[in-house]
């Protein structure tokens, strides 16, 4: 009875908590058990009774005590139950209830797991057909539910999801019973849906719902519960499919949802939304679907009605309706519909606060819709207020991702409409918006649902650049954005796929028109095609499709002359005409168009003058379409104007050309001169004018076009195509004239004219386009091209009518060369190489010899034969290879860029031919080789990386092959000296970065040869300066120039000149009508060598000057070793140098010592190992540890988990413990150092001298700050004689100290808790900032937040942004970073620190801030001073980024940190600079600091958790 009464107490207590019941129950419970003897049936009863008791008092009042007074009796009565007895399971049940509450409490998974154990013990004991199985089953798999949303970890999920469907097919009851049991099951996989989005999950979830909806009446509480969940899930399909048949579904559940939610169910506006969504979707399926774009707007109208005007989403629904209105606005060309939907947007944004995302979004609603009124009815105020909108959103900071996707969406359509109606855009502006395009698809990634929309909207800013630039790779990128964006675009969603679709068409056109590459239209046509089987009759961009595929028809008619093809693009033109589908203005303009250009195609096949004149109607009520402002008014006058000189010409009926002529002055006389048209009415002008001229004579007609082909040249020259097209106009003019007039001066402009379109650069794209117009250049100027080979050629029917000249020809040779040579190369077919041979001998046989194809000719033969030797090691094929070069290399002229080339090759050749050989022959041989490498890297007109990896080849062969003489270190001299030169950014070619990226290893090449030969001052030099150089350029981070500008601003401004003069860099523009800048230019070649030999001297006299400057003496030189020898000032300077050829240190003692060399216990390949060691154990997080460092510097429990600040480093197994190698770097590299500088004298800590180590090769990725025995009797290691810093270089070690210490302290101190996915949590960032708070005077700490008063946000990262950082960096002294550090090698710019959302704090930020006053920076993030394995000298790391910007000193990790090891660092680091040092930077030492609590960390952590803090700098 006491036990029966302690329960309803309990019970009643968690129900009501009635006062008192609690202690009564207990009390009862307590008092049953005195009466009861252990061996009594009831006691194990009343044990559990108490224990339950107890346990709901711990979770009533969360007190410790009772918690473990709880679990001590349910092991009791677990203990009491052995395997078998009767109540084991109800036993085991308590049990779990009592770890659970735990659980609740103390979130500590491990007990999770423990449930599990028992619960499955438990269901093992209730077998089916137990009363209680089910419910047990519900506890199971609500248990792995539990731990699923702790770990995330999808097994568990999986389980639970079985178990509840092995309980619902338990149910042997069924009916309404199985209810509850199918709501579970219902949930869990809804929950897998969510996580997983497996649509799967989705579909078997709406299932079950459909059949849940089957047990409960129509007028049931419980119909309606479930209707609204089916009919939710359904939409969420649909949305997530993107099918027709889904939409339809989740249409008719809304509307049977409507009929039996009551009018003021207090969700029917949030149920009227989401269906109004569902029906938004559903006609982009359908866009003649007029009842249902009714229907959306009369929901949207009663969603308003039902929202009162103060609440929070009152705005956002009048956008709502506003974005219905203009939907149906564009569908069913409804003006009134668009000017309410305006005036909606505006009054929605008189709700919205400025500065907010949703206002954001509302401007860029109203913009779009403005946008795309002024296209419907011209209104330029429209188009100007819309750019107006965006740009002001634009200069919003801080703006959603979304946000920023709608915005490039909308101001790039904006834009390019004013581009094509008001201003033609300037080159700035066009890269502007590839830029904004780049940045968009960026933010924008595969699975965003406006991923489509940006690559469509891109596509179309990469293809205007490309009408603008002619740059081939700008409509490469196009391209396969357009086909990204229709492959993401469901077909059913004939709104968006169709016009992506036709605009991808239009971009195959441009194509086609540029290569006259058959195979481009015809994918262009079967596009069409495939598009007119989806559209239906009464889409009114049926018509769009209809006029696309007769113009792509149209052009293959031109291409190919079939005659079936211009009737069929007469007839889909027709088809256009009479669509009946609703269509604006513009969609029979178009329709008009294609219809005239169609009969006009077929008039020029069969001359029937009906056709010609129904044309000229045509396009005479195009015109009257195309107003004033029209942006294709001028192709609609041009049009007409071709059409109005083919009838002049059939008729001679004049008033047709006097009429085009016309035309065209009186558009371009009201046109302005910046609008985009003004040169298209130019051009046609210029035109007519020269075919009146031809049929006239009237030389007045051939001065005006002179007049108007000169003007155009100074207008759009940016537009580069456009532009050749009206050199190429001004030529035939210049010649007609010359041809009338004789005029010697006409010759001479046309020789300056040829010249400009001979240069003209196709960007490494074949254009038969430009081709022909060069040929039609050279033949109008004068020159005979007729040769035997065009006789030839002509009869050649091989490709169609494509090849025009020879130079087609060789051209498509040269590419099936190239192709075969390829397959070749990759297959080794022997059928490739024969055939690649023969091609390129047939090119060798069709241009003359010293042709630019001649010799390229002999440059692929000679590749193609040294790849053949490669394969078969006959030397026949070398033999043959030598043969060409030579001939190559007699062929080119002297001092030339192409001698040199040459030569180069030939060297390489000759030395892969006597490689090894010490026999008379192969020696010289081999000097041969080494003679042409240094005449190459000798010529002054040789490229810079040429002569570079020349120099370096001539040094190669030399150290090889053992020559006695210094030829080698002679090679590597000459290296080191172009090395600065091909380094500086003045001299910056793409070719130059690539000889830099392929000299890695360079500088050790040449250290380690010194070091053989004993030169052992050099060798530090060429270690200093190869690495200094290359690791500068490789972040481009500074330049030489800079700091020349500010000293002499006029001797840098030459430099640069002079340099990218000699390296090739394009000459400034050349003006057609400026008879001297031309002429200057084409002098023969042998004025051009002596120019190119001028510069070089003013280039070299140049840096003299420069040289004679204070400071500069070793401008563009390496330094040498005497100012070098100055770092060991403060202490001694180690180079740890390991080569394949031996490791070694080089010490510097003390400042005016000699160098030391010492050989090392070590090699590469031991390093290597030692690397791969090294990752695996670093990775691993260290093994659990049953003691770490807590908080106080003491013991951390084993609750406390250690983290990284990787992010995404994954955990790695560790075989092996840090010591060892820690032991091994000892033994073999660090003991001979210190062996030498202190012969082993350990000295007291307070006495140690500081030690910088220079890692050169496999050693920067060795802690060997940390080397040492830790594990013998007496632990020794280098920490026990010197206190252990690191620097990239010496100079770099020689500038932080000339920096000065900041006389105050100011500290920046950010934490980044939570950086967003894919980036762990790093929770004890938050105790490392509250240590830097404690320690800090407030006075010495810079906030994060605007007003200092927001502790918690600045605990939270929310104020640790990029923006944020940068803006209080001027002003510290003291920098602390506690965040995600992330390294990129391929892109060291973007290394960097992983603020709020995941944006980067990047080096190139870093390094446009001025820091005067930086001094100190603690870097505590994994990986900062981490480097690249594939390039270990070179790799940037962002420790010695922060070195280089500015700061003296830098505390950095080279491998993963351990979270908790954060805070302990911190709290060391500032007790020493605030409690010793008395905040004085001047009395403090950051490497002095992070040794003393390394130090202490030993032995209470693993090694490699301590052993990857390191210092580097001063």
């Amino acid at each position: 009875m006491l036990r029966q009464l302690a329960l309803a107490h309990e019970q009643r207590y968690r129900h009501f908590s009635v006062p008192g019941d609690l202690s009564i129950a207990i009390t009862a419970s307590k008092d049953a058990l005195r009466l009861l003897s252990e061996d009594h049936s009831d006691y194990l009863s009343a044990l559990c009774c108490l224990a339950q008791c107890i346990r709901t008092r711990f979770v009533c009042f969360g007190k410790g005590r009772d918690l473990q007074q709880a679990a001590s009796i349910a092991q009791q009565c677990l203990e009491r139950c052995p395997a078998g007895h009767p109540e084991r399971a109800d036993a085991l049940e308590n049990f779990v209830a009592t770890l659970y509450a735990k659980h609740q409490v103390l979130k500590d998974l491990e007990d999770l797991d423990t449930i599990l154990v028992m619960q499955e013990a438990i269901l093992d004991l209730r077998p089916p057909g137990h009363v209680l199985r089910s419910q047990t089953l519900l506890d199971l798999s609500d248990t792995l539910l539990a731990r699923f949303d702790a770990k995330g970890e999808r097994d568990d999920l999986d389980t639970a999801i079985s178990l509840l469907k092995a309980r619902l097919n338990g149910n042997s009851s069924g009916g309404d019973s199985a209810v509850p049991l199918t709501q579970d099951y219902c949930e869990a996989l809804y929950k897998r849906y969510n996580r997983f989005r497996d649509v799967e999950d989705l579909d078997l979830y709406i299932s079950i719902r459909e059949t849940l909806l089957e047990h409960f009446s129509r007028s049931s509480p419980s119909h309606l519960q479930h209707l609204r969940m089916l009919t939710s899930a359904t939409h969420i399909r649909a949305d997530k499919v993107q099918d027709v048949t889904s939409y339809t579904r989740a249409i008719e559940l809304y509307e049977g949802l409507l009929q039996i939610l009551p009018e003021d169910h207090q969700s029917r506006a949030r149920l009227l939304a989401d269906f109004g969504d569902a029906l938004e979707r559903y006609v982009k399926f359908f866009p003649d679907a007029t009842d249902r774009e009714n229907q959306i707007v009369r929901l949207r109208e009663e969603v308003l009605a039902l929202t009162p005007s103060d609440a929070p989403e009152y705005p956002s629904n009048i956008g709502v309706l506003a974005a219905s209105l203009d939907l149906r606005a564009e569908s069913q060309s409804n003006a009134s519909d668009r000017d309410r939907a305006i005036a909606l947007y505006r009054q929605a944004l008189s709700f919205h606060p400025t500065n907010n995302d949703l206002r954001a979004e509302c401007v860029i609603e109203l913009a779009n819709c403005l946008r795309r009124r002024y296209v419907e009815a011209g209104q330029r105020e429209d188009l100007i207020e819309a750019l107006g909108l965006f740009n002001d959103v634009a200069s919003a900071p801080d703006l959603e991702t979304d946000t920023r996707i709608s915005l490039f969406i909308g101001l790039s359509g904006a834009t390019l409409i004013r581009f094509r109606d008001i201003q033609f855009p300037t080159t700035a502006e066009c890269d502007s918006l590839v830029a904004s395009g780049e940045g968009a698809l960026a933010i924008c990634p595969e699975s965003h649902p406006e991923r489509a929309g940006v690559c469509a909207m891109f596509a179309e800013v990469l293809q205007n650049k490309f009408t603008l630039s002619w740059e081939p790779n700008y409509l490469d990128r196009a391209i396969p954005l357009y086909r990204e964006a229709v492959v993401k675009f469901s077909p059913d969603d004939i709104s968006n796929f169709v016009p992506c679709t036709l605009k991808l068409a239009d971009a195959l056109k441009v194509l086609y028109l540029l290569y006259y590459q058959l195979e481009v239209l015809h994918e262009c046509i079967e596009l069409l095609e495939r598009m007119m089987q989806r559209v239906s009759e009464r889409d009114r961009q049926r018509a769009q499709v209809l006029c696309g595929l007769s113009e792509a028809l149209r052009l293959r008619y031109k291409h190919e002359g079939r005659e079936d093809d211009v009737h069929s693009a007469i007839a889909l033109a027709r088809q256009a005409l009479d669509s009946p589908a609703r269509r604006n203005t513009d969609d029979r303009a178009n329709a008009l168009a294609a219809m005239g250009k169609a009969l006009h195609a077929r008039y020029r096949l069969l001359r029937n003058l009906q056709d010609l004149d129904g044309c000229t109607t045509y396009h005479e009520e195009v015109l009257e379409l195309r107003g004033a402002h029209d942006p294709f008014r001028s192709e609609a006058i041009g049009d007409l104007g071709v059409v109005l000189m083919d009838r002049y010409s059939a008729t001679g009926d004049t008033d047709d050309i006097n009429r085009a002529i016309g035309l065209q002055r009186q558009a371009a006389r009201t046109c302005p001169r910046t609008h985009p048209a003004y040169t298209q009415y130019l051009g046609n002008l210029i035109d007519l004018l020269f075919t009146r001229n031809r049929s006239s004579g009237d030389p007045g007609d051939l001065e005006e076009a002179l007049v108007h082909s000169q003007t155009a040249l100074s207008l759009r020259s940016q537009d580069r195509i456009e532009h050749l097209l009206q050199l190429s106009k001004h030529l035939s003019g210049l010649t007609m004239r010359y041809a009338q007039t004789s005029d010697p001066r006409d010759l001479e402009q046309m020789l300056r004219v040829r010249d400009k379109i001979l240069e003209f650069d196709t960007k490494g794209r074949l254009s038969f386009s430009v081709d022909l117009l060069k040929k039609n250049a050279i033949t109008l100027a004068g020159e005979n091209t007729s040769s035997k080979e065009d006789t030839r050629l002509s009869r050649d029917k091989e490709g169609l009518e494509m090849y025009t000249s020879v130079e087609d020809r060789v051209h498509l040779l040269i590419i099936t060369a190239d192709t075969n040579a390829h397959r070749f190369k990759e297959s080794m077919d022997l059928d490739a190489f024969n055939k690649a041979q023969e091609t390129f001998r047939e090119v060798l046989s069709m241009v003359p010899r010293g042709h630019e194809h001649h010799l390229l000719a002999l440059g692929s033969l000679s590749d193609l034969l040294t790849s053949r030797f490669r394969q078969t090691q006959n030397l026949e094929y070398l033999d043959a290879a030598i043969s060409y070069t030579e001939t190559a290399v007699e062929t080119t002229h002297p001092h030339t860029r192409a001698h040199s080339m040459e030569k180069s090759q030939l060297s390489r050749l000759l030395s892969l031919r006597y490689w090894g050989r010490t026999d008379p022959e192969g020696l010289e041989g081999l000097r041969l080789a080494i003679e042409h490498s240094k005449e190459v890297a000798s010529t002054l007109e040789t490229p810079l990386y040429v002569r570079f990896h020349a120099a370096l080849y001539w040094a190669a062969i030399a150290a090889y092959h053992r020559f006695n003489d210094d030829s080698a270190l002679d090679g590597y001299r000459r290296a080191f000296e172009l090395l600065p030169q091909l380094a500086w950014l003045g001299s910056d070619t793409r070719a130059s970065l690539h000889a830099i990226q392929q000299s890695t290893g360079v500088p050790a090449d040449a250290a380690t040869y010194a070091l053989i030969k004993g030169h052992v001052e050099e060798a530090a030099e060429f270690l200093e300066a190869g690495r200094s150089i290359i690791w500068t350029q490789a972040t481009r981070l500074r330049t030489p120039l800079g700091d020349v500008e500010f000293v002499a601003p006029d001797l840098a401004k030459r430099l640069k000149y002079l340099s990218r003069s000699l390296e090739g860099s394009t000459l400034p523009p050349i003006s057609p009508s400026s008879p001297t800048s031309l002429t200057t230019v084409l002098q023969p070649n042998d004025t051009t060598i002596r120019t190119s030999w001028q510069l070089r001297q003013e280039w070299l006299s140049t840096i003299e000057s420069i040289r004679h400057l204070p400071g500069f003496e070793h401008f563009l030189d390496k330094k040498p070793f005497q100012t070098l020898s100055s770092v060991a000032r403060e202490g001694p300077v180690v180079l740890l140098i390991a080569h394949e050829r031996l490791s070694v240190a080089l010490i510097l003692p003390e400042e005016g010592a000699e160098p030391v060399c010492i050989p090392l216990k070590t090699d590469v390949e031991k390093l290597k190992a030692l690397h791969g060691t090294l990752k695996i154990v670093a990775n691993s997080r260290g093994a659990k540890n049953p003691e770490q460092i807590d908080e106080d510097g003491e013991i951390e429990s084993e609750l406390e988990r250690d983290g990284l600040r990787a992010g995404r480093v994954k955990r790695a197994v560790k075989t092996q413990s840090g010591a060892t190698i820690l032991s091994a770097l000892w033994t073999d590299v660090v003991e001979p150092v210190v062996q030498f500088l202190t012969n082993m004298k350990r000295p007291t800590l307070a006495d140690r001298k500081r030690l910088w180590w220079c890692t050169v090769g496999q050693f920067v990725f060795m802690p060997v700050h940390a080397a040492g025995n830790y594990e013998t009797k007496e632990p020794i290691s280098v920490s026990d004689f010197f206190i252990s810093s690191y620097v990239p270089t010496l100079d770099a070690l020689l500038e932080a100290r000339k920096r000065p210490i900041p006389a105050t302290t100011t500290v920046l101190a950010a934490i980044q808790p939570n950086a967003g996915k894919p980036w762990s949590t790093l929770p004890n960032t938050r105790a490392e900032l509250r240590e830097v708070k404690n320690i800090v005077p407030a006075e010495h700490l810079l906030h994060l937040s605007p007003t200092g008063n927001d502790p918690q946000g600045e605990e939270d990262g929310l104020y640790t942004t990029p923006s944020t950082i940068l803006d209080l960096l001027a002003s510290a002294s003291v920098l602390h970073l506690a965040c995600h550090g992330d390294q990129l090698p391929s892109n060291p710019l973007q290394s960097g620190f992983i603020m709020r959302d995941g944006e980067r704090l990047t080096v190139e930020m870093l390094m446009k801030t001025t820091l005067k006053e930086s001094c100190v920076a603690l870097l505590s993030a994994c990986h900062t001073a981490g480097n690249d394995p594939d390039r270990p000298d070179e790799a940037i790391n962002l420790a010695s980024v922060m070195l280089f910007v500015g700061f003296r000193s830098v505390g950095a990790t080279m491998w993963p940190m351990g979270d908790p090891d954060g805070p302990v660092i911190t709290r060391a680091v500032y007790k020493a600079l605030f409690e010793d040092a008395g905040g004085d930077l001047r009395k403090f030492c950051l490497a002095t600091a992070l040794d003393g609590i390394v130090r202490q960390l030993r032995g209470k952590i693993p090694s490699e958790r301590w052993a990857t803090f390191i210092h580097i700098g001063a």
